[in-house]
């Protein structure tokens, strides 16, 4: 009987020493893959913002070089020269349709004396961002305004003014080209309520921080804020990016499952091993 309680006894006391030992690296093993997939995530909406704002740049880029070529353009010259102010409207019309600009003006003293398209704040977006540079602005609605001006060449008088407002469908395109969700959000709207999680990213960029990400596991996304800046360099909206939580998890549970079925194998043959280490030692003490 004691013979045969030894071995029991040290069988039991390897295998169990081999299951742990295989428990804890498969928990241990889980953690870090847990990290390394929040990691992954928060790097890729990390470049799925930068990836947005560079778009956005693109559009403003865009915007300078049809200003620029608005503002040398000699017919319009021509037509300014003699005042034909109705001539040089129909020539922003052509402008406007070619380089998809959602409007475009022509000031003198602050006063608009030819247009093409909707109705802005001309004479702010004339006092703003000066060619080489673009200005934006966020509207209550979430749409981004991209403005430019920029002096005739010809005669500094006059002041060339265009404006491209991208609506939502422009932060939809983006959100399916670079596979997360975009949205801009208007800073006069505030940073958020308190309740909302969103409401750290926002604050901090108002202090002139980086921009951070972070897990929200509340509202199920892995998310980034950076801010849009207008022309006096004050925030003026921001670019949210988000991914859901539920494809990084639905990624890492199948990687956990493998692992634990791994664990299993080698925790089975862990065992079967001690029981054979086992028997081998409590034989010659059985004998004595």
């Amino acid at each position: 009987m004691r013979r045969s309680s030894l071995g029991l006894v040290l069988i039991a006391v390897n295998v169990s020493l081999a299951l742990l030992a295989v428990a804890g690296l498969a928990a241990a093993a889980a953690a870090l893959l847990r990290r390394f997939s929040d990691e992954q995530a928060l790097a890729r909406v990390r470049a799925a913002a930068i990836s947005a704002e560079r778009a956005i740049a693109g559009q403003g880029d865009a915007l300078r070089t049809v200003t620029r070529l608005l503002a040398e353009h000699e017919t319009s010259t021509e037509f300014l020269a003699l005042r034909r102010f109705a001539e040089v409207s129909k020539d922003l019309e052509s402008f406007r349709e070619a380089g998809e600009l959602t409007a475009a003006a022509v000031l003198r003293g602050g006063v608009v004396v030819a247009k093409a398209g909707p109705t802005l704040d001309w004479a702010g977006i004339a006092s703003g961002a000066p060619l080489p540079a673009f200005g934006l602005d966020v509207l209550p609605s979430g749409a981004l305004q991209l403005a430019c001006a920029g002096p005739l060449p010809a005669d500094r008088a006059y002041v060339v003014a265009t404006a491209r407002i991208l609506e939502a469908d422009f932060a939809r395109r983006l959100s399916e080209e670079i596979g997360a969700t975009v949205r801009i959000v208007d800073a006069a709207h505030g940073i958020g309520d308190l309740v909302d999680p969103m409401l750290p990213l926002r604050a901090r960029l108002l202090h002139g921080a980086p921009p951070a990400a972070g897990r929200f596991d509340e509202i199920g996304v892995y998310a980034t804020v950076r801010a849009l800046r207008g022309p006096n360099g004050r925030v003026a909206g921001f670019l949210e990016a988000e991914l859901p939580t539920s494809r990084v998890r639905a990624a890492h549970l199948r990687l956990v499952r493998r692992l634990s079925v791994l664990a299993l194998v080698i925790g089975g043959i862990a065992a079967i091993a001690s029981v054979v280490v086992a028997r081998r030692i409590a034989a010659p003490l059985e004998r004595l």
